[in-house]
């Protein structure tokens, strides 16, 4: 059975606090009214359709998506996103603290943006701004605040663009993620056999490396995705020494 992968994406409304300053310079005063979830986005791997859910009913209660994040997560072998790790994840699994659930089964992720700030240097790590110099499209212009404005107003022109910009990021991922795997030096290994990152069994050698204790891996390169990895055990060290004098 092969592993199941979500990408997602969510949005958040920010919350309402009392300052001193346009420019926050100290603690905010208080908090009248805490952040929350405004829409979610996901798509399994192998799937063309984007599904979404949003808040346009009650914008300040997001606990029907964080019951649906659950079940997703719940479901997912890999959970991938574009700072899944240092925004989303962390956000989703906040909301579902506060609301007293437990933690869904254990899952595996893979943060794009994380890829890209470790493998390359590029003009910008934005998800859009990286996906248009692939040529893969680009994002839905959001036109600011007033998108969100217009959301907590309840206006549905709002709430439409919203999911749609929403929606937009998640369906931009599946292409990023398998353009930028064949560079991951830390993939989740997904598959027992043939290729750890796409299952493939067609793969060539590509010479041998050797541990400090002494264990000997073959090198691969998949033919199908593009990807290396190593096969533990093929050679002994002292054949090793002797294929790398020849």
């Amino acid at each position: 059975m092969s592993p199941r992968i979500l990408y997602f994406d969510i949005e958040t409304f920010p919350l309402l606090a009392h300052v001193w300053s346009k420019f926050v310079d100290g603690p905010v005063v208080s908090i009248e009214r805490e952040w929350s979830i405004a829409s979610i986005a996901w798509q399994w791997e192998g799937e063309k359709r984007t599904h979404a859910m949003d808040a346009r009913d009650n914008p300040h209660d997001d606990t029907a998506m964080v019951e649906k994040m659950w079940d997703l997560f719940d479901e997912a072998d890999v959970v991938i996103g574009h700072n899944a790790n240092g925004f989303d994840i962390k956000k989703v699994q906040g909301r579902m603290l506060l609301l007293g659930m437990t933690p869904p089964s254990p899952f595996q992720s893979i943060d794009t943006l994380s890829v890209i700030r470790k493998h390359f240097k590029l003009t910008s790590n934005r998800l859009g701004d990286v996906c248009e110099a692939l040529g893969l499209g680009g994002k839905v212009s959001t036109g600011g605040w007033e998108l969100w404005a217009g959301c907590l107003a309840g206006d549905p022109a709002a709430w439409n663009k919203m999911v749609r910009y929403n929606k937009q990021d998640v369906a931009l991922l599946p292409e990023l993620y398998h353009k930028i795997r064949p560079w991951m030096s830390n993939h989740p290994v997904l598959h027992a056999t043939g290729c750890p990152k796409c299952g493939s069994d067609h793969s060539h050698g590509r010479g041998y490396t050797t541990t400090k204790g002494g264990v000997t891996y073959q090198k691969r390169e998949c033919q199908s995705c593009g990807g290396y990895f190593t096969v533990p055990g093929l050679v002994s060290k002292a054949e090793y020494k002797d294929i790398t004098r020849r």
